[in-house]
């Protein structure tokens, strides 16, 4: 006999339907030719009768063999009841504030421990695979519709395991995604025939924190195509021209060793899957540097490409005069200054800005920058010549992503 499920259910003991619930229709027409069959109740019903089987709600009719105090204990399988029928075995775990049920196909007495155990394993793989915040129920439902697609078709386990389970989800969705070119959608890369192919995003924002020394904070993604060793674990050197500040890292991962000028990573990649690998924290140099005299603000040479950038001062009605670019009285009393970028790329460019500042006890400004370079301003960079998979020196198509957004941050001074 092979083992397979009838139907799978989540309830919440909040919610009067189940949050999710599948069933198995072949299974089911098996199950309907046994002797021992039982018709499988309603979603309402089934939620409240399981709900009151494992004490969460109380019953207002006494039934002798489920409330008397010598019930025999046949925990996780219970024997669910309503208004006359039973429903048994019905496999129940609890996870994350979650009722996760399962009724497993019972052709004879015999089996029902071994299928009991069967459900069980089960439901732990389910609840290995949950991820994510559980309350957002359309993403937890999307999550359970491809376990239960990809893991259980026809109500039978492909998989008893968490690693091949996510390797099984992994590659079929992967086929799925690939267009006739056999491109993948999350590769931004023309096709190739290597195996061994990276993605590496990083995210970062600079935080000027003092006029001294600004905080750049970012996050590491990491995608990877299908590695050919069958558990790879990948080793990665992050290069930076400052000491970098590892915040979190990824559950698989951990760090080898680090130094003021590199960090090596080791992680287990997962096909087709975006891995937030790590987040980290730095310092670097201003995009923009001010010198705040007692009359003037002076926009230094800028080391940085920028696309643009525009700074606001509050006005207040006093008079300015700009030696470059241009600027206007914006409503709310705020003072407009547009720079051209292409004009504060020499190094002995200066720009002065007379506000009228003469008495006033603090200069401040607001600074709108769109930086064009491809590198992470950090200067943090991922060394593509080293990268290891299980120890070994490997071929690997490696592509880093860089974009810059815009920024904003505000410069003051007390005079």
């Amino acid at each position: 006999m092979t083992f397979a499920l009838r139907a799978f259910w989540v309830v919440s003991p909040n919610e009067e339907t189940p949050v999710f619930d599948r069933i198995f229709s072949t299974v089911e027409l098996r199950a309907a030719q046994t002797e021992r069959y039982q018709k499988l109740f309603e979603p309402r019903e089934f939620v409240k009768a399981v709900l009151i089987e494992t004490g969460i709600q109380e019953s207002e009719v006494f039934v002798q063999s489920r409330d008397s105090c010598d019930k025999k204990c046949t925990v996780p399988a219970f024997k669910i009841s309503s208004t006359g029928q039973i429903l048994e075995p019905v496999v129940i775990l609890q996870h994350r504030g979650l009722l996760l049920c399962a009724l497993p196909l019972a052709e004879d007495h015999e089996s029902s421990v071994l299928e009991v155990a069967q459900t069980l394993d089960c439901l732990h793989l389910i609840a290995e695979r949950l991820s994510g915040d559980l309350s957002q129920r359309n993403d937890l439902r999307i999550q359970l519709a491809k376990l239960m697609a990809v893991n259980f078709p026809f109500g039978r386990p492909q998989t008893e395991s968490a690693v091949l389970t996510e390797r099984v989800i992994a590659s079929t969705l992967k086929d799925m995604q690939q267009d006739k070119t056999k491109v993948a959608i999350w590769n931004p890369a023309p096709s190739s025939k290597n195996k061994n192919n990276f993605v590496v995003h990083i995210t970062e924002q600079i935080h000027s924190i003092k006029r001294d020394e600004v905080i750049a904070t970012g996050v590491i993604h990491v995608t990877t195509n299908e590695i050919s060793e069958m558990q790879p674990e990948v080793t990665m050197t992050i290069l930076h021209p400052n000491p970098l500040d590892i915040i979190s890292l990824a559950p698989r991962a951990k760090i080898e060793n680090t130094s003021d000028s590199s960090t090596t990573i080791k992680f287990n990649p997962t096909a087709g899957v975006k891995l937030e690998l790590a987040h980290y924290q730095t310092i670097c140099f201003a995009p923009v540097e001010f010198i705040i005299s007692e009359q003037k603000l002076i926009v230094q040479p800028s080391r940085a490409t920028l696309q643009r950038l525009e700074l606001r001062i509050p006005l207040e009605g006093r008079k300015f005069q700009i030696s470059l670019g241009t600027a206007f009285e914006e409503d709310g009393g705020w003072l407009k200054w547009d720079i051209p970028v292409a004009k504060i790329k020499s190094k002995s460019a200066e720009i002065e800005i007379y506000a009228g500042l003469l008495g006033a006890r603090m200069i401040k400004a607001e600074v709108f920058f769109k930086l064009s370079s491809d590198l992470c301003w950090s200067g943090l960079r991922i060394n593509q010549g080293v990268i290891l998979i299980n120890e070994k020196a490997a071929k690997i198509k490696f592509l880093t992503v860089a974009e810059s957004i815009s920024g904003s941050y505000f410069i003051a001074s007390a005079q």
